[in-house]
């Protein structure tokens, strides 16, 4: 029977990612605990919703695609034995040691997502079965064709991106999405300004195609040029001069600028709005084209029945939100795949000791000790602001030269103040070192007068002062 949306709460849930149960593998997910017990590490592409939590301090191995492994360098400068990049379309044996005596191999096959340049899917093989994790991809039969057969056939668990997985969210092919997005430039002004909204990666088959056919550059930000360059792809695009027809980010794309920009025409190439088609119907000069590099919902089925797992997991959980904050956990519902799922009993996984050995040490030494040297540098480099919040002070402030201070009585900036009475502060304002001969009493509260020094503050009764 195939596994719905509650099968996604046995995972150790990342943004877009997870940990696979009853493993060591977590795929697009780096926020990791020191018991946690990942430990082979998978990148799918470089989107930022599958990086939360890597960042440069990271020490582990990471597996991934090339391409990726050249994105990835470049952006964490990573040492490149680091990263260790698996060829889409090959199997490879992938091996876990922990010590001497705990590890354990797996067979990873690698697959093309489509999704973007250097995305791809993963199939492990192991002491758990055949799982099948698609990441975010675009489903084509084409590519499915050339697939080994033994890639699609006895999956005990599918992964599956459900970005929209809804019977609403329904969309045409690349391809036709490209000519609609042509034949609106082209019905377009001559000196029109056309703006396409595009995120960091990805989309560049789109501009390319663009290109090509109104004979023309593609004006990009310095970075993307960069990341263009990294990926080795033809010279259609270029920075400085001014050109017709410019890539820029997507949130920079909105009603209000637009409308104070007639002689621009912006294009959204995207399927985000699809289940909202009049979000830009206020402004003539926003085209919305649902060219999308997630499957559509007829798709999803249409790869689903070809794979017939035993489970369907979603990737996207059931808390994620839609574009305008809206709910999307219908998406997470796998049950309308169970027609297509295979009945027979699949795997009864029995952990092997070396595999529980290895899933049982805690994250090593060095990497908590980088992470914790990481989190103290940005603290240094983003001190704490030193003036008081919602604190007066009543009595005149001592001056620098002063020696002895008096006491300094503290009330509530406002009536709405977590503060209900006056206090006297044992530390002065001005003489950190200057101490009052205020009663000991035991710590109430600590201030945010002074950032990185805690203050004592005694509570003392309204009619007293």
């Amino acid at each position: 029977m195939c596994g719905t949306s509650d099968e996604r709460l046995l995972c150790k849930e990342g943004v877009n990612g997870m940990i696979i149960p009853q493993t060591p593998i977590a795929v697009d997910h780096w926020k990791m605990t020191p018991m946690s017990p990942a430990r082979v590490f998978f990148l799918s592409h470089m989107h930022e919703d599958h990086m939360k939590g890597l960042t440069p301090t990271w020490r582990h191995k990471i597996h991934c695609s090339p391409l990726t492994k050249r994105l990835l360098i470049d952006k964490f400068q990573f040492d490149p034995s680091q990263v260790v990049e698996l060829e889409p379309g090959e199997d490879h044996l992938v091996s876990v040691t922990d010590s001497e005596t705990s590890s354990f191999r797996m067979t990873v096959s690698v697959i093309d997502a489509a999704h973007c340049p250097g995305s791809v899917m993963f199939i492990f093989q192991g002491y758990f079965g055949k799982i099948f994790y698609t990441g975010d991809f675009r489903f084509s039969s084409e590519i499915m064709d050339n697939l080994p057969a033994n890639y699609t056939t006895d999956v005990d668990v599918l992964y599956l991106d459900n970005t929209f997985c809804s019977p609403n969210c329904v969309f045409p092919t690349r391809a036709a999405a490209t000519e609609e997005i042509i034949k609106a430039i082209e019905q377009s002004s001559d000196a029109a300004k056309i703006l396409i909204g595009v995120r960091n990666l990805g989309k560049e088959t789109l501009l390319m195609e663009i290109a090509k056919r109104f004979q023309c550059w593609i004006q990009v930000t310095e970075r993307r040029l960069e990341m263009i360059n990294l990926l080795n792809l033809p010279n259609y695009f270029q920075t400085g001069s001014e050109s017709r027809i410019e890539a820029v980010p997507m949130d920079q794309i909105k009603s209000s600028y637009m409308k104070n920009h007639p002689e621009m025409m912006a294009i959204l190439p995207t399927a985000l709005y699809i289940e909202h088609p009049h979000a830009f119907t206020a402004c003539k000069n926003i085209s919305l084209v649902p060219y999308s590099d997630h499957s559509s919902y007829a798709e999803l089925h249409e790869f689903v029945a070809m794979v017939r797992p035993r489970k369907v997991v979603p990737i996207v959980g059931e808390k994620s939100r839609g574009v305008f904050g809206g709910s999307v956990c219908h998406r997470a519902d796998m049950s309308c795949f169970d027609r297509y799922c295979d009945k027979s009993p699949g795997v009864q996984i029995e952990i092997p000791d070396n595999v529980r050995n290895v899933m049982k040490r805690g994250l090593d030494h060095s990497s908590r000790l980088n992470r914790f040297k990481f989190k103290r540098n940005l603290q240094q480099m983003n001190p704490r602001r030193q003036r008081p919040k919602k604190m007066v002070f009543d009595a005149a402030t001592p001056e620098k030269n002063q020696s002895d201070c008096t006491v300094a009585i503290a009330t509530p900036a406002s009536p709405s103040s977590k503060l209900n009475c006056s206090v006297i502060v044992d530390r002065c304002w001005v003489h950190q070192k200057c101490r009052l001969n205020a009663p000991k009493t035991k710590l109430t509260k600590y201030s945010v007068i002074k950032s990185n020094k805690f203050i004592r503050q005694t509570p003392i009764p309204q009619t007293e002062l």
